[in-house]
């Protein structure tokens, strides 16, 4: 009976794979396409951006020529498309580097702040929503319900320049800007990293505390946990190991999304806290005109985007088979 029930899964668990798989790669034509249009509409001829004010008619249209400003837009989108699947972004046209070298080197920063953000995020929410849910009516309750409220209406760059103010200029605890590489000083990397890091964290803890808060609430109301409670087991155990996981399918899904969040709200962060990210790549790109710096900046963006929500997905998946079905 199992072995049936298994032949026909794994059919359907290929066929799943294969549309997500599918949807992916359309998301990203259609946003890859998008962008370009976008960059089209961007005032400034680039051939001049490249070639300078200065610059002949001729060496304009030189510059044009070269770099396929001259051809239909479709048809640069097209051939760009065409070698970013061979792994090649092209070459910025400002630093006269290739985009995927200047990606490598700024993205470090931007991934550290996604990660500790990611940290923070699962350290504070899932037992402050667990919390909430034991304690669902009381003053507790109603405490945590409130400050969520107030800090998911705030933005992650308001809540920077809060933190900016309250912890680097008020108190000195922190630097403001300054930015130190792990390998210089784990400790002086770990404090410039923290105010942006819980800026972005902030905003994340308040949409998926109440959540996981709302589910736990359903998930105490059922038989088993009464059991457990009649069996002694201690509070935290039967929040964490009873209550938890029946009550994780939408918080995965909203942690694997955050996780997305995180990563492009870390490029905003990072142009407030001025850190070397590829938040200042991008807005170095935009002040150049660098129309492919941009273009590869944002496909790689999306491409972040629709991996985690394709990953989230599987996850799913794992934990609960009855999505594969639906």
């Amino acid at each position: 009976m199992k072995n049936g029930l298994r032949s026909i899964a794994a059919p359907r668990s290929a066929r799943l794979l294969a549309f997500r798989v599918a949807r992916l790669a359309a998301v990203l034509l259609i946003v890859t396409l998008g962008t370009s249009l976008l960059i089209d509409l961007v005032p400034g001829d680039p051939a001049v951006a490249i070639a300078g004010e200065t610059a002949s008619d001729a060496v304009i249209a030189a510059v044009r020529e070269q770099y396929g400003f001259d051809q239909p837009i479709l048809q640069r989108w097209w051939e760009w498309t065409a070698s970013v699947v061979t792994g090649d972004l092209g070459e910025s046209y400002s630093t006269r580097r290739p985009v995927t070298t200047l990606i490598a080197e700024r993205l470090p920063v931007t991934i550290e702040l996604t990660v500790l953000a990611m940290l923070f995020t699962v350290l504070v929410a899932v037992p402050l929503g667990l919390y909430a849910a034991y304690r669902s009516g009381s003053w507790a309750d109603r405490a945590i319900n409130a400050m969520t409220s107030a800090l998911i209406a705030v933005p992650s760059f308001v809540i920077g320049l809060v933190l900016v103010l309250a912890f680097a200029i008020g108190t000195g605890w922190f630097p403001a800007s300054n930015w130190t590489y792990l390998d210089e000083s784990v400790p002086g990397n770990l404090s410039a990293a923290f105010l942006p890091a819980l800026s972005l964290a902030l905003v994340e803890i308040a949409i998926i505390t109440p959540i996981l808060r709302a589910d736990a609430v359903a998930t105490l109301e059922n038989d088993y946990i009464a059991l457990a409670r009649a069996k002694g087991i201690g509070t935290a155990r039967l929040l964490f190991r009873h209550v938890l996981r029946p009550s994780s399918i939408s918080t995965t899904t909203l942690l694997g999304l955050a996780l997305a969040r995180l990563f492009g709200g870390a490029i905003v962060i990072e142009f407030v806290f001025n850190l070397p990210g590829l938040g200042s790549l991008l807005i170095t790109a935009i002040r150049s005109n660098d129309l492919l710096l941009m273009q590869g900046l944002v496909a790689f963006i999306a491409l972040i985007y629709v991996v985690a929500n394709f990953a989230v997905d599987l996850l799913l998946v794992k934990l609960d088979p009855r999505v594969a079905a639906e």
